[in-house]
């Protein structure tokens, strides 16, 4: 069983068991490349508005969305 995860920091620095960080900058860039994205960040000013239209439209079609956060 294999799967490559894909994480998103404001530093977009290494982690542990992550195998390609992202910045609130960039990681639109990885949005096309996902089978499942789970949201569980908290609503603050900063990633309040985060997912946008634009947002899914450019992820897979078949993707799946999980928001375990507070809200979107």
């Amino acid at each position: 069983f294999r799967i490559k995860t894909y994480g998103v920091s404001r530093s977009g620095q290494p982690v542990e068991y992550v195998d390609e960080m992202y910045t609130l900058d960039t990681w639109g860039d990885v949005l096309p490349k996902v089978d499942i994205i789970i949201s569980i960040l908290p609503s603050t000013e900063e990633t309040r508005g985060l997912y946008t239209y634009r947002v899914f439209q450019n992820m897979k079609r078949e993707a799946l969305f999980l928001n375990m956060g507070r809200r979107i």
